[in-house]
C-alpha cells in the first residue's frame, strides 16, 4: 500500500460590513448611487487543518464495473433491444473489452463507453447481415440469428 499526503488549503473569505457604498456609473461619468450591502456574519471558527494522509492501494479506484455490464440501448433508428444484453468486462493491453459469450462477439475501446459503442456497432452490422434476404446461413450462424432475435427487433415506424 502506498501513502499519499494531501495538503488541504484553508479557504479565504472577506467579511462585509453593513452600510452604504457610493459607486460611480462607468458610462456616464461620476453619477453616485447608494448600494446597500448585506450584513454578513463571520463563519464559525474552524480548527486549522494543514495536512491529511490518505492510505490507498497501489491502484486508484475505478468506476468501471469489475465483471459484468448490461447493454440496454442500441443507438440505431432501425433496431431496438427487447431486453438487456449481459456483457463481461475485462481489460487487455490497456483496452476495455466487452464480450457476449452467448454468440462469441465482443467490442473494445479505450474506455467502457467506447467499448460499448464498438460492441453496439458490431451487433447492428451482424444483425443486418444475418437478416439480409439473400444470405444462406449454416447451423452456427442460424443459432446466432435466433439468439439475436431474442434480444433485438426492428423498430416500428
Amino acid at each position: 500500500m502506498a501513502a499519499v499526503a494531501v495538503e488541504i488549503i484553508k479557504p479565504t473569505f472577506e467579511i462585509l460590513t453593513p452600510g452604504t457604498l457610493e459607486v460611480a456609473e462607468p458610462s456616464s461619468g461620476v453619477t453616485k448611487e447608494a448600494l446597500q450591502l448585506p450584513r454578513q456574519t463571520p463563519p464559525p471558527p474552524q480548527q486549522p487543518m494543514t495536512q491529511a494522509v490518505l492510505i490507498m492501494g497501489s491502484t486508484l479506484p475505478s468506476a468501471r464495473p469489475e465483471k459484468q455490464i448490461c447493454l440496454g440501448v442500441l443507438r440505431d433508428p432501425e433496431y431496438r433491444l427487447r431486453k438487456p444484453i449481459p456483457l463481461s468486462v475485462s481489460v487487455e493491453e490497456s483496452e476495455v473489452v466487452l464480450a457476449w459469450s452467448e454468440i462469441d462477439e465482443f467490442g473494445r475501446g479505450e474506455t467502457t463507453s467506447a467499448a460499448l459503442d464498438d460492441f453496439g456497432e458490431t451487433l447492428r452490422e451482424l444483425y443486418s447481415k444475418l437478416h439480409a434476404p439473400e444470405v444462406r446461413l449454416g447451423a452456427d450462424l442460424q443459432r446466432v440469428k435466433q439468439v439475436l432475435d431474442e434480444y433485438i427487433e426492428p423498430r416500428t415506424r
